[in-house]
């Protein structure tokens, strides 16, 4: 009986293969009788210098051929048939390397697809090869000596273009133009609250809900050429973070390459979905026989996903922790259609669920974040594919609330652990307290950073300090306002210093010392308003207000407001224009005169 099961299982899963692979062949034969169209009409009456029409139609078809097609003694029948071959040859290689196939897929993407890395590799490999292939194809076909070829090839690059990226980014400024919401303002949730696969994603935002949340749909779904235009951002994003956190153009460049080369082998590197989820459920430190070792092998995560969210609870018992994991790794083989998902081992109501049966069957419509699923907005996600999401700014401050106090924590055990030593000396504790601080100063700094990403989502200075507070989270009202709370030693290590008998090598005024001069230290990003801020801006002409200002009767002196201040004395202000362009102009040649 159970056999029969599977085997019905095996067949269902044929049926839907063959359906797809069909579906797939279907969009491959409309791409041939397309391409081909477009030679038959590039061909027509095509003539080159002193050949016949026939000839000249060979001449191209047969350009990367060694071996030509004798005509000598062939009848005109015979040469077109021998033409119409070469052009449903033709229009066969255009669509074999232009279109995704994963029989293409080298041995090394075939190896790849069964080993435990790696997601949906062939079609990244796939999206990579055709998408090249058809910038080659196009500048090819621009080069070639036929009108008609040339054409087609400008419409090639056109419509690659336009996919790969004039269209993406024409939807994005639409989105900004009419939705409300700033470029930046997606920007500063991407690099300080999107999850990771958001990171260098194209969000496009829609508006905001009753509550002032933004609302935006990941593009990147439905844009199959994504991770052509996901190499570049990953580029400018990690280019502009590091700059935004004070490292030099240096580090700059290189993490900007750095971070492009991840997201490109990302795909062929990852761990595979039921690696990821096995790897959640095995603890290294299991009592079990071959359980802790395979844990050691594939580096288990002790009951945690890669993001942090608890499988199951360490204190649960055996067999709670049993079905927990069941339920996880059962997850992994769910499809996305599934009225189901499984969070924290159990299994949940999915959002389609929660929308068509919201209200009945003892199902609520919120989730477990207090997000409503609504009808409408699940018939339209499961019918299309695209689902728009908010954006929870405060559910968000709080994690990164509670990221930044673990941060300072470790940071106070680069020198707590040092001053908890035996045998530690006062050159040791001076420069485990700079260690800590500078470690201490970097994770202040990133959380500053985080606060000025909230406001400019929106957020009020109170709703920032209300919704840390709430949470536990200590030292708001310095960061906010940017002010950096030097290292602290706490009594507790000081008692234990005196336990060890080792109080006597603390060093109180050196500490105390580099708490002042670390009190004096700026936030980068409060850096770079003050760099923003001493930017020479050239107002408009009818907004400039050039007033006279004068040190003595015979030397007015002119002050151009947003201009370089040049402390130049003129006899009549009036010979230098009424345009404060022209005015500072004019003051630089007279000053040059004046020399």
């Amino acid at each position: 009986m159970d056999n029969s099961f599977i085997g019905f299982l095996g067949k269902s899963a044929k049926k839907f293969e063959d359906a797809y692979q069909g579906s797939d062949n279907v969009w491959k034969i409309y791409n041939f009788d397309f391409e081909r169209g477009k030679l038959l009409n590039a061909l027509r009456g095509y003539k080159e210098q002193g050949l016949t029409g026939r000839q000249s139609k060979l001449s191209y078809l047969e350009r990367n051929t060694a071996q030509k097609f004798d005509t000598t003694g062939k009848t005109s029948k015979e040469i077109d048939e021998h033409i119409n071959k070469l052009i449903n040859e033709e229009a066969a290689n255009i669509v074999r390397n232009t279109v995704p196939n994963y029989n293409m897929a080298p041995q090394v993407i075939q190896f790849l697809r069964r080993s435990p890395v790696g997601n949906f590799i062939a079609f990244p490999y796939e999206i990579m090869r055709t998408g090249v292939n058809t910038i080659k194809l196009g500048l090819d076909e621009l080069a070639s000596k036929n009108a008609g070829i040339r054409a087609n090839g400008l419409r090639r690059l056109a419509g690659a273009s336009t996919t790969f990226a004039i269209m993406p980014a024409a939807i994005s400024e639409f989105a900004y133009a009419t939705s409300g919401v700033s470029e930046e303002q997606m920007k500063s949730y991407q690099r300080s609250f999107a999850p990771p696969w958001e990171k260098n994603a194209r969000l496009v935002p829609l508006g905001r809900n009753e509550e002032g949340q933004i609302i935006y749909l990941n593009y990147s779904y439905s844009n199959p050429y994504d991770l052509l235009e996901r190499i570049v951002h990953a580029s400018v994003n990690k280019f502009e973070t590091t700059r935004l956190e004070g490292g030099n153009s240096a580090d700059a460049v290189f993490n900007a390459v750095n971070e492009s080369m991840s997201e490109f082998i990302k795909p062929f590197t990852e761990e595979s979905i039921l690696l990821g989820k096995l790897r959640d459920t095995l603890d290294p430190e299991s009592e079990l026989l071959g359980i802790k070792q395979l844990a050691n092998i594939v580096g288990g995560r002790s009951g945690q996903t890669i993001t942090g969210a608890r499988v199951y609870n360490p204190q649960d018992d055996v067999g709670t922790k049993s079905a927990k994991i069941f339920s996880h790794l059962l997850d992994g083989f769910l499809p996305g259609a599934s009225p189901f998902v499984v969070k924290g081992g159990e299994f949940v109501p999915g959002r389609f669920a929660r929308g068509i049966f919201g209200g009945h069957l003892g199902i609520s419509q919120k989730d477990r974040q207090g997000r409503l699923r609504k009808l409408n907005e699940e018939l339209v996600r499961g019918l299309t594919g695209v689902a728009h999401n908010t954006i929870d700014t405060n559910m968000g401050l709080k994690y990164k609330g509670y990221e930044f106090s673990e941060n300072r924590r470790n940071a106070s055990t680069i020198f707590n652990s040092v001053a908890r030593r035996a045998n530690v000396t006062r050159d040791d504790l001076i420069q485990a307290y700079i260690e800590a601080d500078n470690a201490r100063f970097k994770v202040f700094d990133r959380f500053h950073r985080i606060v000025n990403d909230m406001r400019s989502i929106g957020l009020s200075d109170y709703e920032i300090k209300r919704t840390l507070k709430r949470n536990g989270i200590t030292d708001v009202n310095a960061i906010v306002n940017g002010i950096y709370k030097p290292l602290e030693v706490s009594n507790s290590v000081k008692k234990e210093m005196r336990r060890n008998e080792t109080f006597d090598q603390y060093p109180l005024q050196e500490i105390n010392r580099l708490r002042v001069e670390s009190r004096k230290r700026t936030f980068s990003s409060d850096i770079e308003e003050q760099d923003e801020g001493q930017k020479i801006t050239v107002p408009k002409e009818e907004k400039t207000d050039v007033s006279l200002s004068t040190t003595n009767e015979t030397k007015p002196v002119v002050n151009i407001p947003s201009l370089p201040n040049f402390n130049l004395n003129v006899q009549d202000p009036s010979l230098l224009g009424s345009n404060p362009i022209d005015a500072a102009k004019n003051m630089q040649i007279l000053q040059r005169r004046n020399q």
